[in-house]
């Protein structure tokens, strides 16, 4: 038995993985000119999709005692940091392109916006279901 992942679960994981990869972008940047340094990148809408689609990995807690419930839960999703090593922009080895930093920095911004809204608009609509207005 199996229970989905809620929608304020998948909203919180893709709040979570859009914050590192805001800080992964911005080390990016941060290293833009330091010789050897290998850009890195979150990965996660993939694995968000799946979770949507209920096909994320279940979680299967140890069963410690006999009277504890048994079956799964599915986890939260996680994004995962990703370094690209096979490209290299400069002849010092670093593959950093400031230019495509920056608009994935701008992305991830628009994207953490839009996903803030919404979930302070569910829970202003919680809110409302609870004070019963």
């Amino acid at each position: 038995m199996t229970s989905p992942i809620s929608p304020d679960d998948l909203l919180r994981s893709a709040l979570n993985a859009l914050a590192l990869r805001q800080r992964t972008l911005a080390n990016n940047v941060a290293n833009a000119d330091t010789p050897g340094f290998k850009s890195s990148d979150v990965r996660f809408e993939q694995l968000l999709s799946q979770a949507m689609q209920g096909q994320a990995k279940a979680v299967s807690p140890a069963r410690t005692h006999a009277q504890h419930l048994g079956g799964s839960a599915r986890g939260p999703v996680e994004g995962e940091v990703v370094t690209s090593q096979n490209t290299t922009l400069r002849n010092d080895g670093n593959n950093v392109d400031i230019d495509q930093q920056m608009v994935r920095l701008a992305e991830t911004a628009i994207t953490y916006s839009a996903l803030t809204q919404l979930a302070a608009s569910r829970l202003a609509l919680l809110k409302s279901v609870i004070s019963e207005r």
